[in-house]
């Protein structure tokens, strides 16, 4: 007679009950994890779509705005958490006219808890035909009004853009504006 091997029930709910625990542990780490992930990618297509409307403003010596929308075909929102139009602004208006303007590029709303606002730039982002901006200014994003792992974008004049960092000697963990000031989620 062949000796029987396998587990028992006792042994089967040990491991049900440890595996259990483990993915009650790892969840919120997981969550987080794939917040910031959602974050800066947000973060790296905002800041390759802005590069983009500047190369093209110069290639084309012609305005491209980038401008916040909650249908993806008009300029209609001041939020950029609802997505984004790129487009060739023919009649200098920094309005999308499906007629006259040709659309470059349609940026999807993100995820719900992942705010992106500018007090600069409002709901229009207009690059002159030399890659020039009207302004300085930050593009601001945070997930679940989270300060501590926000990514803000400081863009000067000339078009160029960066990662906002903390502040030299400064140990707060919390990014910094174009003026140095703390960035707030609140």
């Amino acid at each position: 007679m062949k000796k029987q091997s396998g587990f028992t029930l006792l042994e089967v709910i040990i491991v049900v009950v440890i595996v259990g625990i483990l993915a009650t542990l790892a969840v919120p780490g997981f969550s987080s994890l794939m917040q910031s992930n959602n974050l800066s990618t947000k973060y790296n297509s905002l800041a390759g779509n802005i590069s983009l409307a500047r190369m093209e403003a110069v290639k084309r010596s012609n305005t491209i705005v980038l401008c916040a929308t909650d249908d993806e075909s008009s300029c209609n929102s001041t939020d950029w958490s609802d997505g984004w139009l790129v487009f060739v602004d023919d009649n200098n208006n920094a309005a999308f006219d499906a007629a006259g303007d040709t659309m470059l590029l349609v940026e999807p709303a993100g995820p719900s808890y992942i705010s992106i606002t500018s007090d600069q730039f409002g709901g229009v982002l207009s690059i002159a035909p030399r890659g020039r901006l009207p302004s300085s200014g930050t593009i601001l994003m945070c997930a679940n009004n989270d300060s501590s792992t926000a990514r803000a974008l400081n863009l000067q004049l000339t078009g160029v853009g960066r990662l906002a960092t903390d502040g030299p000697g400064d140990t707060d963990s919390i990014v910094e504006d174009m003026a140095g000031n703390n960035i707030d989620c609140t």
